[in-house]
């Protein structure tokens, strides 16, 4: 298998004016590449932003999730703005490292802190539309503190729900919930370590 090779790039920062998509968390791009053939190509993605979700457990296997509404995920022309069951999440905050926002994702989404957090591992959800990475962690020995209210609109009418961790893990593997591509993940990879 032959290598592409990158000969030109160019990059719409996040936050940046002339970013068309006017994001402070999403930028655009175009990758002009040498294909193996020797064909010129271009592609388009969006460059995201790190991102963390933490998957949090108490010790009787209690986990908690949010029901957050997703505009993004409404198909061209549609009304309703779906919602879907996530684990607590969202982009690293630039102040802090990735288990410490993985942490203020708790505390701002169910009101939890984690005394113990282990790294789960990385995902990419969408390689063929974006580079987000996502940083999933597993959240133990949970202690209920103050909820801190997030300014993102998405944030501002989620409702938590606890589940029994087996039981959620089978209802989403058995589409009876709808989840994000995240959580899905987030689900097998805590289930291995639990």
């Amino acid at each position: 298998m032959t290598e592409w090779k990158v000969i030109g790039e160019e990059l719409y920062r996040k936050g940046v004016d002339k970013n068309p998509l006017g994001n402070k968390h999403y930028g655009y791009r175009k990758v002009f590449l040498e294909l193996p053939d020797g064909r010129e190509g271009v592609y388009f993605g969006v460059d995201v932003s790190r991102c963390v979700h933490i998957v949090p457990v108490e010790d009787d296997l209690t986990t908690y999730l949010v029901w957050q509404s997703r505009p993004n995920a409404m198909l061209p022309g549609g009304k309703k703005v779906p919602r879907f069951l996530e684990f607590p999440g969202g982009f690293r905050s630039r102040r802090l490292n990735l288990e410490n926002s993985a942490q203020l994702e708790l505390t701002q989404e169910i009101g939890r802190y984690a005394g113990k957090i282990t790294k789960l591992g990385v995902i990419l959800p969408s390689v063929g539309l974006s580079n987000e990475r996502d940083h999933i962690y597993l959240g133990e020995k949970l202690e209920q503190t103050k909820i801190i209210v997030s300014e993102e609109p998405t944030e501002q009418d989620i409702r938590v729900e606890s589940f029994n961790f087996g039981t959620i893990y089978d209802r989403t593997r058995k589409s009876k919930v709808p989840v994000s591509a995240q959580t899905l993940s987030a689900l097998s990879m805590a289930e291995a370590m639990l």
